[in-house]
């Protein structure tokens, strides 16, 4: 076999590039799914019991929930979602579920729901509790804070 044979000219070495990057390139854009949450298995949900099954018997079933109430009844959460997103663009929702547990003061469930998967997205309140360091500007805290120290010595010294 001649040498010659295996020679690519210059064309045929810039296309093998050109399609080479672009392959590369294409293979960034494939979907990615995204699973965040837990997702109950819905055998499970309906083998609990409503007026019999406790909170223990729901933590051995399906875990810890995703959240719970502060106030009110005392209610689990248990939310999932599926995303997927495409290249550089933001995350499209595929599938979500929500369900949740209530239990009375006994700690037995008193009602289990599905919510629906259309509701909209549960997003943490972004409302911060006032607090009055945080109010001062900054360079009245920091001299604020010099004659504290100095008196707080001035103590120890004695």
């Amino acid at each position: 076999m001649d040498r010659s044979s295996f020679k690519l000219n210059k064309h045929s070495m810039v296309l093998v590039s050109v399609i080479a990057i672009l392959s590369m390139g294409l293979s960034g854009c494939s979907k990615r799914v995204h699973y965040r949450g837990k997702a109950p298995d819905l055998k499970i949900i309906h083998a609990l019991n409503i007026g019999t099954s406790t909170q223990s018997d729901v933590l051995k079933a399906i875990g810890s929930p995703t959240f719970e109430t502060q106030y009110g009844p005392k209610t689990w959460f248990y939310v999932s979602k599926k995303l997927e997103n495409f290249a550089f663009l933001p995350p499209k929702i595929i599938e979500k579920q929500t369900i949740s547990i209530t239990f009375d003061s006994g700690g037995i469930v008193t009602k289990i729901e599905d919510h629906d998967p259309h509701m909209k997205d549960i997003n943490p309140v972004q409302n911060r509790t006032p607090d009055a360091v945080a109010e001062r500007p900054l360079l009245q805290q920091v001299f604020a804070n010099f004659g504290r120290i100095a008196k707080a010595g001035d103590k120890k010294a004695k």
